[in-house]
Formats: C-alpha cells, sequence, structure tokens
C-alpha cells in the first residue's frame, strides 16, 4: 500500500519537475542569446560601418562567426537539456 502511494506521488509530481529541469536550460540559453545580441549590436556599426577597404573582410567573418558559435552554443545546450530529459523519462519507465 505503501508503494503505491510513493508511485502515484511520483507520476503527479513527473509533470512539474520536467517543467522545472527545464527552465535552466532555458535561462541559459536567454543569457547567452541577449549576451550575444547586445554583443552584435555594439559590434555592428563597427564592422559594417567602418569604410576601411583592406580590414573589412576578415572583421565581417569575425562578426558573422561570433553570430553563428552563439547560435550553435544555445542549440548546443538546447539539444542536452533535450537528451537529459529524454534519458531521465527512459529510466522512469
Amino acid at each position: 500500500m505503501r508503494l503505491l502511494i510513493i508511485v502515484k506521488a511520483r507520476r503527479d509530481n513527473s509533470g512539474s519537475s520536467e517543467r522545472s529541469e527545464l527552465h535552466p536550460a532555458q535561462f541559459i540559453c536567454l543569457v547567452i542569446l541577449n549576451v550575444a545580441a547586445g554583443a552584435a549590436l555594439l559590434m555592428y556599426p563597427a564592422v559594417f560601418f567602418d569604410q576601411q577597404a583592406l580590414s573589412d573582410t576578415p572583421s565581417r567573418i569575425a562578426f558573422l562567426g561570433f553570430c553563428l558559435l552563439c547560435a550553435l552554443l544555445s542549440a548546443y545546450i538546447w539539444g542536452r537539456q533535450a537528451t537529459i530529459r529524454r534519458l531521465r523519462r527512459q529510466m522512469e519507465n
């Protein structure tokens, strides 16, 4: 009887625990994207409105690489969180 109550309690709390596990990943991704957007907005005028012909291409490549790396980092964190959630569900079943 006691075991049945514990199992039922775990099933009832499973939805809230999954949501609470998702919050840190969402927060981290939002922080990374906010910092990246702020840095990109500060870098954009220096990269694209500067009229230096010789150093123009490397700075644009660096700017686009920075934006791409920030997006990839967020996608990686989101993917790892999805993998952890999937593995925890498999362990519960």
